[in-house]
């Protein structure tokens, strides 16, 4: 599959391969937390608030 889409997209395979194997990492981390792990974790929901704060907008959209 990997190697159809880097056919079709005229990428690396390698590069294909390493965007998958990202998601994947990526995908392991947005899981929801099971309850040991909440335990574990509690200072992890502050941060989570922080990264879906809103960020201000960039001074170019600004100008605009």
């Amino acid at each position: 599959m990997q190697l159809t889409i880097s056919q079709q997209l005229g990428l690396d395979p390698t590069t294909v391969a390493n965007f998958f194997m990202n998601a994947r990492r990526r995908g392991h981390d947005q899981r929801p937390d099971d309850e040991t792990s909440t335990v574990s974790s509690g200072s992890s929901h502050a941060l989570d608030e922080q990264v879906l704060s809103p960020l201000p907008p960039t001074p170019i959209f600004e100008q605009l």
